[in-house]
Order: structure tokens, then sequence, then C-alpha cells
């Protein structure tokens, strides 16, 4: 669970595993979010773990505010 107190220059960032359902709609996130107006595309360096290999992956940045339903 992540909770903290909101002030004027936080912001948090947080990955998603699994596409959970939204506190008091049942929506989805993942459909959610990809309601969002694109916020951004980076072209980033991404390096295999076992092979070390490098490639270049773009990746699209799209955000929204969002409480998870708590089963």
């Amino acid at each position: 669970i992540y909770q903290a107190r909101w002030c004027e220059r936080m912001h948090f960032l947080i990955r998603s595993q699994h596409n959970r359902c939204l506190a008091g709609n049942g929506a989805k996130l993942y459909e959610n979010l990809a309601q969002q107006p694109l916020a951004g595309r980076y072209t980033i360096r991404v390096v295999d773990p076992k092979s070390l290999e490098a490639r270049q992956a773009v990746v699209s940045v799209r955000f929204c505010r969002a409480e998870i339903e708590l089963a």
C-alpha cells in the first residue's frame, strides 16, 4: 500500500504490474490510463541483464490521479 501526505513539491511515480480496479466506479487502471493524453515520448537505452546486449526502447508517458480499490 502506498500512502503519503500531499505537499506542494511532492510527486510520485508508481509502476504497476497488475490491472487493478479503481475505487468507487469499478473501472480498471490500465483502461483509465489509456484514455489520458500523451504527456511525452522518450527514447531510452535498455540493457538485457542476461546477455548484456543494449537496445533502444521508446517509452510513452501518461498519468492521472487514481485510487486503487482495496479488497
